[in-house]
């Protein structure tokens, strides 16, 4: 499970996933940035750390909460990265 997909938190996944058949999880709102269709903020350019289709996206209960992946919670956290945060209403 990926909390986002900078470089020093994606870096191994081909590596890992050349031994081990598991699936990889994001955010749907993170997946964008992490293959590169979408350039993160205060970047200049879309880079991809993920080849396109490796990443899965978390997938969300009727409230809206994160559903649980083999015992663990996820939480969208607001912060780092598009992933960790909610969009809120823009003022103007």
């Amino acid at each position: 499970m990926l909390t986002h997909g900078h470089s020093d938190h994606t870096g191994s996944i081909s590596a890992i996933l050349k031994d081990h058949n598991i699936p990889v999880y994001a955010h749907s709102v993170e997946i964008p940035y992490l293959e590169g269709d979408l350039a993160y903020p205060r970047r200049k350019k879309a880079v991809s750390s993920v080849s396109k289709g490796i990443t899965l996206p978390l997938s969300a209960g009727t409230e809206g909460e994160l559903e649980l992946i083999d015992g663990l919670r996820p939480y969208l956290t607001p912060g780092h990265s598009p992933g960790h945060r909610r969009s809120s209403p823009s003022r103007g």
